[in-house]
């Protein structure tokens, strides 16, 4: 029987290719340091044990290298071939090695951090355009500013407005969305460091009873998704009851901290902000207007030269305002005498007296006025006259709706 020997070092291969197989056995031999031809080696060369050596340098892995991450953590998926060691981080720059086999080169690999954050704020003021007071009917303009404090590119920012009751929106330049919410989203890009502010027009409601009206907006949608990431400190979404909300306008706070920590100025969500405004009374437009209605005292069929009676004269306030200091006149025509120490004769057959009471609206009051029949009147029928010579409607910068006191009995219509 003829055997064939082959061993390591005896400047052969057993093939090219080096895996021919013989009818005694399976060649494994891939390389020989003694082989004249030198095929089939690794480009390393061959080792004593007749093995390649694979000596390719070992390469940083190309999606971090030179490049800027956001984060970055030790494990051998630092280098693209080879293995890292001396992972450390000095001057916002992370630096390792990739190292091959034994007998190659370690290659540096480094990358810059990316400290670039997404971060948005919101304010929301009464436009100088609407000062107070406000009432019923209303009109009242906000100013709504969206600050880029990052460092990205903000745009197609959505921001939603929770009207409450009381407050309707009067600005087409918003959807309705229906719930008492109202949106419109931004137009314009905002840059880094910069800020973008729209109005939003509304009216108080005829209706509405109450004498305060808070109304919030905040950031419903924006565009951190497109850097792989989200507000550094607030959570952009359209629901009016889970943001901490602080006056003064805050833009500094945190409000992903708010449910752990409790709502303060530190934790205020700063994508979310609002306005507390008082509402004050409707104000009823100005009716000023007094009667006077003048009748006898326990009137009888008929009365003698000589005799008393007395006369009732009551002043109705008709109007919306309190009438006060009001005059009234009486004219004593011949066969009438003043025979009360009530009111004051003025002459030329006038008396006066003075209300010393208010009357507020819808209220009246009556004053008397006793007289006596001349004892030498010769006649059979007497008219007397009385009207409201003075009153305060000036105060309310006005004047009676329906009548003009003065004291001139001959310029007015008078219907028994």
């Amino acid at each position: 029987m003829n055997y064939r020997v082959f061993w390591c070092g005896d400047g052969l291969l057993n093939r090219p290719d080096g895996s021919t197989t013989y009818t005694n056995g399976t060649a494994i031999e891939k390389c020989d340091p003694k082989d004249p031809n030198k095929v089939g080696w690794g480009n390393g060369g061959c080792n004593v044990s007749c093995q390649p050596i694979n000596s390719e340098p070992p390469v940083c892995k190309s999606d971090y290298n030179g490049k800027t991450l956001d984060n970055l953590t030790g494990g051998n998926h630092l280098c693209e071939k080879g293995t890292y060691s001396d992972f450390n981080f000095t001057n916002n720059t992370w630096t390792w090695k990739c190292n091959g086999q034994a007998g190659t080169t370690p290659v540096d690999c480094s990358a810059t951090k990316n400290d670039k954050v997404y971060d948005l704020a919101l304010t929301k003021v009464i436009s100088p355009e609407t000062p107070a007071p406000y009432q019923t009917g209303s009109t009242v303009k906000f100013s709504i500013t969206v600050i880029n404090q990052g460092n990205y590119i903000a745009k197609n920012i959505e921001v939603t407005d929770y009207l409450p009751d009381g407050l309707e929106l009067d600005d087409a330049g918003w959807t309705n969305a229906g719930a008492g919410k109202v949106v419109k989203t931004l137009t314009q890009e905002i840059a880094p460091g910069q800020s973008v502010a729209i109005t939003l027009q509304t009216k108080i409601s005829a209706n509405f009873t109450g004498n305060k009206i808070r109304n919030l907006a905040e950031i419903s949608k924006d565009n951190s998704g497109d850097y792989n990431t989200t507000d550094k400190d607030s959570t952009p979404d359209t629901n009016v009851n889970n943001d901490c909300f602080r006056e003064g306008h805050l833009v500094t706070g945190n409000g992903k901290l708010a449910q752990a920590q409790g709502c303060s100025d530190t934790t205020d969500e700063d994508d979310h902000d609002g306005v507390d405004f008082t509402v004050t009374p409707k104000t009823s437009e100005t009716n000023y207007d007094l009667a006077l209605i003048k009748k006898v005292l326990n009137q009888k069929a008929a009365y003698l030269t000589g005799e008393n009676l007395t006369f009732e004269i009551t002043v109705y306030n008709q109007g919306n305002k309190d009438a006060k200091n009001i005059e009234v006149t009486d004219y004593l025509p011949a066969g009438l005498e003043l025979n009360d120490a009530g009111w004051t004769n003025v002459g030329a057959g006038k008396i006066t007296k003075i209300l010393t009471q208010t009357l507020a609206p819808n209220a009246h009051h009556t004053l008397n006025l006793t007289v006596k029949i001349s004892e030498n009147f010769t006649g059979t029928e007497i008219t007397n006259y009385a009207e409201i010579s003075k009153d305060n409607s000036g105060d309310y910068n006005t004047t009676d709706v329906d009548s003009t006191p003065d004291n001139n009995s001959t310029n007015d219509c008078f219907r028994e």
